[in-house]
């Protein structure tokens, strides 16, 4: 059999919800920076939107994936950290890759 590419380390559905979570917070956060008084508001959209990621994704690996509770927080935290940094960066590009890692996977 030819060689199997491994699944990727969370469902492509986390990954979707990290990009999504990481965009809307991101638009919030440039908004923000708009005005002198959003600057201050910029950590609190921070820690919302990294608390509301790991919320999310630690539900989806848990209820969706069926992974034990300890690999879905794990997955959790690693994407809400991910999507706390600020604007779309690391966490949009995680999730990106987490997607095309399991259309690969599944194409091989």
């Amino acid at each position: 059999m030819p060689n199997q590419m491994p699944k990727p380390p969370v469902h492509p559905l986390s990954a979707l919800a990290t990009i999504a979570i990481d965009g809307a917070s991101t638009v919030a956060e440039f908004g923000a920076t708009a005005t002198v008084v959003g600057v201050v508001v910029v950590p609190v959209l921070i820690v919302f939107s990294g608390a509301v990621c790991f919320l999310v994704v630690t539900l989806i690996e848990r209820l969706v994936a069926g992974r034990p509770r300890r690999n879905a927080v794990a997955a959790g935290a690693v994407m809400g950290l991910l999507t706390a940094l600020p604007f779309l960066f690391a966490g949009g590009l995680a999730g990106i890759a987490i997607l095309v890692w399991a259309g690969l996977s599944e194409l091989g």
